[in-house]
């Protein structure tokens, strides 16, 4: 395949629930504990409301609640046309089920309207079911009065207020209200309130145009489809029509996976839908993967899936979160690493008529974590080797967990695999490659994926970075720009011969790369600040001051001496430096190449701090992962 780039003992609880309490800003976990009340006891109203006339106006759905007293409203939905619902209800109630075509679109229920009840007004028991199914409304013209109705509790004139259609395939504008920040926070932080409010459903941004190939978006946790709304400025959309799944991100991705087969099986129902692609960010790759295993053959129209820094493996928080926080929001469950969700995510291929693809990021956020990643999630997590050895390709960016969706990097790769996939010809201005490498060593001691690096010659086309499956030799991978391009190839633990080779893309010849890889001894590691060092639930390190500078970094053993001396720079070209075996150091990082398997003492030097002096193990072929190296204050 092919891809570009426990607590500590002796804290008490008092400290952890403080630090989860920070963590979560308090009044998050507030509204998550209240939240918990109503996902446990509600249950899901299912039916489809039909009408002979004016089928193509809004229809309200209501359950209200039997009371000693009369009827209270407990929930309601609104459809731009007939069509399906789902609604929340609480659980151990009665209720009745009624619907109605608002003809002069006031929101009100005026009496020459069509309406109609849940089998004539047949009280409806909730019980302790998660859902109940058929619960189908004929409207009808206005009638005097309905078998099995009570007159208190007969609806007359009522008003609500509006709400944006529940209907697979509604209209609205991703400026819309119901698409802000805090919309997406709720929906993580309190997704039954968020659920029964606001839904679940797949919207249009434009009317349906059959012509067009509709590209579903999946945003992530904490998100909306508000997200993509650069990302859908960047696509052609004179060919390709934008929709999105907008769903509460607290929920279960189980759940969530289920309530998308619902949309798309209604959606699909309605509208004429040939092809169609999933693009999904970060969860949303979870969610969309879990429906395409399971439901995906029962739509052969869906043929693309790419995904946008997707964690396969699983979130370490969301881990921590279940075993320590006072409440727990129910999406982490499916997110633990080692948890059933993530096991079954793998459990069975995706269908064989769907070519995917995966793209990430590589650029460290803010947040300085244990392990390697993109500012948010693991990298370990996003290309996990399962994920990997599925997808065609696997493209990396210069570019965090957020900042990806509005790289205009990505947006050029995303286009030229939408293009090269749905056109009927190829395109002339794109051509593939053929990629070869080899490693010279026991295959038994190492488990490096290559790298492949692609720089243009021409200033106009975009730096190229591929990460690689160490099965991935022989393979074709594409389609790149044409052009002429330097070529060179990364495996941390080895050496590539040739360094660096030059080579032409075109459209009607396609270039064979080789290198041969032979074992490197190789020291990466980072300092961190040894009197601030803590875990908490987000696996983190209190960072060094950020004008933290060493004055130098020392490497002894085996016969060699390296030093390397501060000095005031811009950032390296850390692939580069990879490519050509430079040791070096920036920030807080250092690199060493070109080790032979022994022992090596480090020692760095820093003003304001101790000397630090430890011991490190190198095998040349192996790469013992990314060294913390902790200094004290002085």
């Amino acid at each position: 395949m092919k891809l570009l780039v426990t607590n500590r003992q002796g804290i008490s609880t008092l400290l952890l629930i403080f630090s989860l309490i920070y963590l979560f800003q308090g009044c998050a976990l507030l509204k998550l504990k209240r939240d918990s009340v109503i996902g446990d006891n509600t249950t899901i109203f299912v039916g489809k409301v039909t009408s002979n006339t004016y089928n193509e106006k809004p229809i309200f759905i209501a359950a209200y609640c039997i009371t000693d007293t009369g009827r209270v409203l407990t929930n309601y939905r609104v459809l731009h046309k007939q069509g399906t619902f789902d609604l929340l209800v609480y659980q151990e109630e009665k209720y009745i089920l009624w619907a109605f075509v608002d003809i002069n679109n006031n929101n009100c229920f005026d009496t020459n309207e069509p309406s109609g009840y849940y089998k004539n007004g047949k009280i409806i028991n909730s019980g302790s079911s998660g859902i109940f199914m058929h619960l189908d409304i004929t409207l009808s013209m206005p009638k005097s009065d309905y078998k099995n109705i009570d007159s208190s509790f007969a609806i007359q004139n009522v008003c609500f207020k509006n709400k944006p259609s529940n209907l697979s395939g509604a209209v609205i504008s991703l400026d819309n209200e119901m698409f802000s920040k805090e919309n997406g926070k709720n929906g993580y932080w309190a997704p039954a309130e968020f659920y029964k409010n606001v839904g679940g459903n797949i919207y249009f941004n434009r009317e349906f145009d059959p012509q067009k190939i509709p590209i579903l978006f999946i945003h992530g946790a904490l998100r909306t489809p508000r997200d993509f709304q650069i990302f859908i400025k960047n696509i052609d959309t004179t060919r390709y029509q934008p929709c999105f799944f907008y769903y509460p991100s607290g929920l279960p991705l189980t759940a969530m996976s289920n309530l998308l087969l619902w949309k798309l099986f209604n959606l699909f129902k309605t509208y004429k839908i040939d092809e169609m692609c999933i693009t999904a960010h970060s969860m949303g790759g979870l969610i969309a993967r879990y429906f395409l295993i399971h439901y995906g053959k029962y739509f052969p129209s869906i043929n693309l899936f790419i995904a946008i820094s997707s964690p396969w493996s699983g979130v370490i928080s969301a881990e921590k979160g279940v075993k320590h926080s006072p409440v727990i929001v129910p999406s982490w469950r499916e997110l633990q690493p080692n948890g059933p969700f993530i096991k079954a995510l793998f459990q069975k291929q995706l269908p064989k008529n769907i070519e995917y693809y995966m793209l990430f990021g590589h650029k460290l956020g803010k947040r300085k974590m244990r392990y390697n990643n993109d500012g948010t999630i693991a990298l370990a997590s996003i290309l996990d080797n399962r994920s990997q050895s599925e997808a065609k390709m696997i493209y990396g960016f210069e570019e965090d967990h957020t900042s990806i969706l509005k790289s205009n990097d990505m947006f050029t790769r995303y286009n030229m695999i939408l293009d090269n996939y749905y056109n009927d010809t190829p395109a002339s201005n794109v051509g593939m490659l053929q990629i070869g490498f080899t490693f010279k060593c026991d295959d038994s001691i190492f488990n490096i994926n290559p790298i492949l690096k692609l720089i243009p010659h021409d200033s106009l086309l975009n730096e190229e970075v591929i990460f690689l499956n160490i099965n991935d030799s022989g393979k074709i991978f594409g389609p790149f720009a044409n052009g002429k391009y330097t070529a060179s190839i990364i495996a941390p633990a080895f050496k590539p011969i040739p360094l660096k080779t030059d080579i032409v893309i075109t459209s009607n010849d396609m270039p064979k790369l080789h290198f041969d890889l032979s074992t490197d001894g190789v020291l990466f590691g980072s300092i961190v600040n040894n009197s601030e060092y803590y875990d908490n639930i987000t696996g983190s390190y209190k960072p060094l001051n950020k004008d933290f500078k060493f004055s130098s970094i020392v490497l002894r053993g085996n016969n060699i001496y390296r030093e390397i001396i501060y000095t005031d720079r811009d950032e390296p070209d850390y692939l580069n430096n990879q490519i050509f075996r430079n040791d070096f150091a920036f920030g807080k990082q250092f690199y060493f190449f070109d080790l032979e398997t022994g022992t090596y003492t480090l020692e760095i030097n820093a003003d304001g701090f101790k000397q630090s002096i430890t011991k490190h193990n190198v095998i040349r072929g192996v790469l013992n992962g990314f060294k913390k190296v902790q200094i004290s204050a002085e």
